[in-house]
């Protein structure tokens, strides 16, 4: 692994196959190639964002020149899938050994050279931190601006910086705030649920600096939209929603037809907001009905032992299994064999939301029945009776109820999949959601010029 500067550490990173090219190459006809674009991440490779590698890709296969800043912990390359994984050796990452360790001293030590250039070439600005941050303890605070501003320097300019969350854009006004930002670049920012509704996110946001900054705000679906807009966002928003690789998909889909065995399917992290205890409340209330119903939960997270005691409490044991995290490419296979997937997502207690669960969007693409909760902007992509059903959040009633009515009548399965699978490829093929976003980009270009 090469290096960049005193700390900063260059990383490959991905490539897609040859036909999501094609499809790329076709819509950047009317857009400008080689447009520079810093597309700034946190913990990356993740298992919750792989439609950040999917969007990533698109635009490199736009010709689009991507550089990645990444600004929180090294992800894990299985968290790609396979034909994306050869961009690897073609697209520059920045990151630093500080986010790698939870070594104190190997921090310390990776952190004085970084500090020490920041004060070389931004002393004044280094100084109003110090003030600001070191004297009143607030350490972290320090460090991670430092860190920051030392990430940026290294990545050099650029016509646009994509942030791919609201909370990277905060920590990019902090460095504005104290004068170590030099270089003007277009600023655009994605907003997910996780940036717009978690309490204790939101609050520790400075989203007045942010709104100053950011001159192009990308949801990832309407439902965040009308969020901003109702925040009293002014600044331009256009939604942007997150892909799902609709060609893979369809090479895994298969025939289902009426079997002994129902298999049934969630996927996404342990936590409150997945829902994933209503889901089983609902399968304990059918089983007696349904002896043939088999449940697997892909993720992990931290309400691993609470699920594990209510399978336990419900009698489930043995119908229930909870598989751990998986790669991205293992996790679709075991979707394909599934028949129904369960997304009983629901409001935290600390108010987080989802944005759509890309989760959705793939199992309906296989032709999966899928069951899901009237939640944040899930009714975007699922049309109850339609495309699939939907149900309140908190209700594992219903959601037993669905299953029950699902598991005894398959005559309508195969016109809500064909309809299902519609949907998605219509709305969220990854050459769709790249043209989107570079439609986007244009316009940031041209209005930033127009202000100059």
């Amino acid at each position: 692994m090469g290096h960049c500067g005193i700390a900063a550490q260059t990383e490959t990173m991905i490539e897609t196959g040859k036909n999501h090219s094609e499809v790329c190459s076709g819509n950047a006809a009317r857009h400008r190639r080689n447009l520079e674009v810093v597309m700034v991440v946190s913990a990356f490779p993740s298992v919750s964002q792989t439609f950040v590698a999917q969007q990533i890709a698109g635009l490199c296969q736009a010709g689009y020149a991507v550089k990645i800043v990444r600004m929180g912990a090294r992800g894990d390359k299985r968290w790609i899938a396979e034909d994306l994984r050869p961009i690897f050796d073609k697209l520059v990452l920045l990151s630093l050994p500080y986010n790698d360790t939870l070594n104190v001293i190997r921090r310390f030590l990776s952190f004085l050279p970084v500090c020490a250039a920041n004060t070389w070439r931004h002393p004044v600005a280094s100084l109003r931190v110090f003030l600001d941050k070191a004297m009143r303890l607030k350490l972290a605070e320090f460090v991670r601006i430092h860190n920051d501003a030392y990430l940026f320097e290294q990545a050099g300019g650029a016509e646009i910086i994509h942030f791919q969350f609201a909370t990277l854009a905060h920590r990019y006004s902090q460095m504005k705030k104290y004068g170590f930002v030099r270089r003007e670049s277009a600023i655009a920012c994605s907003v997910r649920g996780y940036d717009i509704s978690r309490k204790t996110v939101v609050d520790e946001m400075d989203w007045s600096a942010i709104v100053k900054d950011v001159s192009l705000f990308l949801p990832v679906c309407d439902f965040i939209r009308r969020i901003l807009e109702d925040r009293g966002v002014e600044k331009a928003i256009r939604v942007v929603r997150s892909p799902v690789d609709v060609e893979k998909l369809a090479s895994l889909r298969k025939q289902r037809a009426a079997g002994t065995e129902i298999n049934i399917i969630s996927v996404g992290r342990l936590i409150e907001k997945k829902g994933f205890d209503d889901a089983l409340k609902a399968l304990a209330a059918v089983k007696q009905a349904h002896a043939n119903i088999q449940y697997t939960i892909v993720g992990d997270g931290p309400l691993r032992p609470m699920l594990s005691f209510r399978i336990h409490e419900y009698g489930l044991t043995g119908r229930v299994d909870l598989k751990g995290a998986l790669p991205s490419d293992e996790t679709l296979k075991r979707m394909a064999e599934a028949d129904i997937l369960i997304a009983p997502s629901r409001t935290a207690s600390d108010g987080e939301v989802e944005g759509i669960p890309n989760v959705l969007k793939e199992a309906m693409c296989l032709g999966l029945q899928v069951i899901a909760t009237r939640h944040a902007g899930i009714s975007e992509l699922v049309e109850d009776g339609v495309n699939g059903i939907l149900v309140s959040e908190n209700a594992p009633e219903e959601i037993a109820k669905a299953l029950d009515e699902l598991i005894q009548n398959r005559d309508h399965w195969a016109m809500r999949s064909e309809r299902a699978i519609l949907k998605v490829s219509e709305e969220y093929d990854p050459g769709r959601t790249t043209r989107d976003l570079m439609d986007a980009y244009e316009w940031l270009l041209n209005e930033s010029k127009t202000k100059q």
